[in-house]
Formats: structure tokens, C-alpha cells, sequence
């Protein structure tokens, strides 16, 4: 009686503090796949999850890629209450690991923006081995992640260059990130740690690295994207200053500013039902871009 009186408290506790939004749901099937290799990287820096229903059906796809300035966070971070969200629309989900510049003082851009291009290129030619329709694919990502996920949508030269078609990322949703403009981030503040280790001290480098500055050179077809932003003038100001320059293309964006919460209860409210921010109208987006 005491044990079962201990966890009617535990599930009344949950109920109240956290709605129990993060408890698992979902009844995916589960793949780990090693997209690449190169001697001497732990094979996990190479690898991605597929969540899966296992039917025969061909359903969209998240590709999903994690924060952690390019330098920490892993592939299974903070996913359960995206995978339940993921579930209940029916899409396979994809989360993406990628080297990073703690792991190996050698790895700085473009090293982690190639590696999430190469786990798109083996999504895209192989998903529908688990399920997933190629041609209703969309990414997402937090922090560096969105970086990353904004930085293959606006340099289309990363799926060019593997052979996909630069249509091939239907729509792209970028959560609280100041990477849109790293030649900015780096004149502003050139000794911030993480980002020199990420980018180094090349600045030709620093904007080719920079998503604003594909949107504002290039002449591509750009497909939707779905932007939110929170804190402080600054951060805001560079997502409004990418969405603008999107704008100018007469590419579709959607900017949401999700304050107050922190960078970390963006990632965490991401497809959460307590979340009415930002998370219904990601919902709508997703769904315009796959029916």
C-alpha cells in the first residue's frame, strides 16, 4: 500500500508540474543508421535514429538536428515529447548526430554542416526502406541545429552537390537560433568561445557559414520557412533581419517570438500539447507543406 500510495503521489506530481507532456506515447519502431565513416571518429558522431510505424504506408518525414553550439548535445537529447507530436501526425521522425568541435579540436565549419548534409542525402535516397515518402521531407532544429537546418536550406549547394534536388527540403523550421548571421555574431563578439571553435578565424569562412548571406546573394528557389525567436533586442533583431531578407526573395516565413520563454523551454515545448506559442502554428505549417 505504501509503494502504490508513493506512486499515485509520483503521477499526481507529474500531473501538476509538468502535465506529464515528456511521458512517452508513441509506439515507434527504431533503426540506428551510420550515414558515414572516417577513421578515427567514434561511429556514433555518424549515426542517426529512425523512428518509424512500420506499415506500408509513405508517410513525411522530420528531419531533426540537435543543439548544443556546435560542440555538445546528442542525437537522443529532448526528443519524447517531439516523437509523441511526430506520432500523432504521422510522420517519421529522423534525429541527426554530427561531429563536434569539443569532441575534436580539428572539427570547425563547414565540417558539421556537411555531416547533417550527408545524413540528409542517405535520408533521402534510403528512407523509404522505413516508411518515409523522399519527396515529403522537412527539418527542424534548435540552437546550432536550426543554424544547421537553415544553413541547407539557403546554401543549396549542400544538396546540389550530393545529388539532390534543390527541392529536396520541402520546408524548414529554425528554433532560437542567433546563427543566421555568424559574420555578424563574430565581428560583434570575435573571442566567443564556442563560436571560434565552431568557425575558427577565417571570415570568409564566417559568411559562407552565415544563412542571411545565401538569402541575400544567391538567386535560388527557397522553399517555406517557420522561425521562432525569443530573448534579448539583439537575438530578436536576427531573426527579424533572416526573415526580412526571406521576405525580400518572396520566400513564405513565419516568425514567432515565443518569449519569455528560455532558449532551453523553446527545445523543450517543441510539439508540446501545453504549448500554445509556437507548436499549433508549427503544427499548420507542417501540414501545409506536406498535403
Amino acid at each position: 500500500m505504501k509503494n502504490q500510495a508513493l506512486s499515485l503521489l509520483l503521477v499526481w506530481l507529474c500531473a501538476i508540474l509538468f502535465s506529464c507532456s515528456d511521458k512517452p506515447t508513441h509506439q515507434y519502431q527504431e533503426a540506428t543508421v551510420v550515414y558515414s565513416n572516417l577513421p578515427g571518429t567514434e561511429p556514433n558522431l555518424f549515426s542517426m535514429d529512425i523512428y518509424y510505424f512500420g506499415d506500408d504506408s509513405l508517410r513525411p518525414v522530420i528531419f531533426w538536428v540537435h543543439g548544443g553550439g556546435w560542440s555538445i548535445g546528442d542525437k537522443g537529447n529532448n526528443l519524447t515529447t517531439k516523437l509523441n507530436w511526430a506520432w500523432e501526425q504521422g510522420y517519421v521522425l529522423v534525429s541527426v548526430n554530427y561531429r563536434l568541435s569539443k569532441s575534436n579540436n580539428s572539427v570547425q565549419f563547414p565540417d558539421h554542416s556537411n555531416d547533417v548534409a550527408d545524413a540528409l542525402a542517405r535520408v533521402y535516397s534510403t528512407i523509404y526502406t522505413y516508411g518515409g515518402d523522399s519527396s515529403r521531407i522537412a527539418t527542424m532544429g534548435h540552437s546550432a541545429g536550426a543554424h544547421l537546418v537553415a544553413l541547407l536550406a539557403s546554401d543549396l549547394s549542400y544538396l546540389t552537390s550530393r545529388g539532390l534536388p534543390a527541392d529536396a527540403v520541402k520546408g524548414t523550421v529554425c528554433l532560437d537560433t542567433e546563427g543566421y548571421d555568424v559574420y555578424a555574431k563574430m565581428n560583434e563578439d570575435p573571442h566567443l568561445n564556442f563560436y571560434q571553435e565552431a568557425f575558427g578565424s577565417n571570415a570568409q569562412d564566417w559568411i559562407q557559414a552565415s544563412p542571411l548571406h545565401h538569402i541575400q546573394q544567391d538567386s535560388g528557389l527557397f522553399q517555406p520557412f517557420f522561425l521562432v525567436t525569443r530573448g534579448n533586442n539583439g537575438r530578436v533583431q536576427m531573426a527579424e533581419d533572416f526573415r526580412d531578407a526571406l521576405q525580400n526573395r518572396n520566400v513564405a516565413v513565419t516568425l514567432i517570438d515565443a518569449s519569455p520563454y528560455s532558449h532551453s523551454k523553446v527545445n523543450d515545448m517543441a510539439g508540446s500539447p501545453d504549448d500554445s506559442k509556437f507548436t499549433p502554428v508549427m503544427t499548420a505549417f507542417y501540414q501545409g507543406l506536406f498535403n
